[in-house]
């Protein structure tokens, strides 16, 4: 490790992938020739007593702060204008020239041996990956510099951990404690130009699958975002309910419902007949129904852009949804006329007939298999093309989204019960898996 001329570097397992490190195969290595000693794992440094530990530390070095503020140096060196040239002489960057990109055609080589050599010294010294770049990389911001520019520029929604102290609380009552929420969906940015055709809504339901569509008010400089209640939730004759029935063994919870990115779609599953519903949030109707499942689906998550949806069922399977919208499939089909060429009168009409009928067609894409219990909780990451399952079992499964090819079985790290249920499971944006679980006596 002390010779200038053997350059090392970390492979990407050291930061995702603890099992490298382990001989979970027992395969037989052999001994070591002094002391005799069997080799079997990985022996770890001082300061860290398991290999997930390990890879952490990795990774939490991996993300400091230091990292990013010199990240942009590295990849200078590697990819950047210090690969090559006059700059990489002064970085003391230059490798042997069989290593660079263009630097041997080995198709133009006609003698074997010489091709031989050519390709031995290629194995033997590397080779340096393509450039991209051919001016300095910028500097990666800092968070503190990351966090003002997302408030400045309201590209997205800022870490409210970090104005915990510019956060003001406001309560309102939303059921009753004989009827309590068992849902809500998570709140967007409020409408900002007139615009918009459909406003932002916080949809709420209740253990008796009492249906709120509450709106929000103007913001007040006071109090911040007050919460207008749905009123039809409190009239016995105009309020809404999800009606399914849903299956006697299966009560309400949160993990039963989302909502769609428009705000006007509402999907539930727990049904009795094993159908994934899809509800008008504005009458309160079902819309769509469709069976897939053998069993009853327990849980299911839309992804951010809702363009997919995934249900885990009591059949110990996972499907994935692809969800289309058929935009003026219901005037287009009617008239066979598209609709920018609809005037008038046979405009609005298409339109009103548009918006009455459905416009959620469910395609299941994949089913996902690997669990030996019921399915408690998925999660859906299209960016990452993942999808994390959590079992009964006591197991949390990851797939991919396209292929629904099967990734790898994680379980919960320190528990040696036999009976260990997962009840929960989300993934971050790092491709960072949560998992909660329980015991059973």
């Amino acid at each position: 490790m002390d010779n200038p001329n053997d350059v090392k570097e970390l492979i990407p397992e050291f930061f995702y992938f603890p099992e490298f490190l382990k001989n979970m195969n027992k395969f037989d290595l052999g001994h070591l020739q002094i002391t005799k000693e069997k080799v079997d794992d990985v022996i770890l440094p001082p300061w860290a007593t398991t290999p997930e530990e390990f890879i952490a530390i990795h990774r939490r070095a991996l993300e400091s702060e230091y990292v990013s503020q010199n990240l942009h140096h590295w990849i200078d060196l590697i990819f950047g204008y210090k690969q090559k040239g006059p700059k990489a002489v002064e970085a003391l960057n230059v490798f042997y020239y069989c290593s660079y990109e263009g630097a041997v055609d080995l198709d133009k080589i006609t003698n074997p041996v010489e091709r031989e050599a050519v390709e031995g010294m290629i194995n033997n010294f590397g080779q340096v990956p393509s450039q991209l770049l051919r001016e300095p990389h910028p500097r990666r911001l800092t968070q503190e510099e990351t966090a003002l520019k997302l408030v400045r520029a309201e590209l997205k929604r800022p870490d409210l951990t970090q104005f915990l102290d510019k956060v003001v609380q406001y309560y309102c009552e939303l059921s009753t404690p004989k009827d309590p929420i068992v849902f809500l969906s998570a709140p967007r940015s409020p409408p900002r130009s007139f615009l918009q055709l459909s406003p932002d809504v916080l949809v709420s339901i209740s253990k008796s699958c009492i249906l709120g569509a509450n709106s929000w008010m103007s913001y007040d400089k006071e109090r911040g975002f007050l919460l207008e209640i749905d009123a039809t939730t409190t009239n016995l004759k105009n309020r809404k309910r999800i009606f399914g029935p849903f299956h006697p063994s299966q009560n309400p919870h949160s993990q039963l419902f989302a909502v769609s990115t428009d705000g006007k779609l509402l999907y539930a599953g727990g049904i009795w007949d094993n159908s994934l519903r899809v509800y008008n949030l504005h009458k309160g109707k079902a819309v769509a129904s469709v069976t897939r499942h053998l069993d009853i689906i327990t849980c299911l998550a839309l992804d951010n852009c809702g363009s997919y949806l995934v249900t885990g069922s009591r059949d110990c399977t996972c499907i994935v949804w692809s969800i289309q919208s058929q935009q003026y499939g219901s005037a287009q089909a009617s008239t066979n006329i598209p609709m920018h060429a609809l005037t008038g009168q046979a405009h609005l009409q298409a339109v009103t007939q548009l918006n009455t009928q459905n416009v959620f067609s469910p395609k299941p894409l994949t089913t996902l298999y690997g669990h030996d219990d019921a399915i408690s909780s998925v999660a859906i990451y299209t960016e990452l093309d993942m999808v994390v399952s959590g079992s009964l079992d006591g197991t949390v499964n990851v797939y991919t989204i396209q292929n629904g090819q099967f990734v790898r079985t994680l379980k919960p790290i320190g528990c040696t019960e036999t009976c260990v249920q997962i009840s929960f499971v989300t993934v971050s944006y790092h491709a960072q898996c949560l998992a909660v679980h329980t015991t059973t006596p």
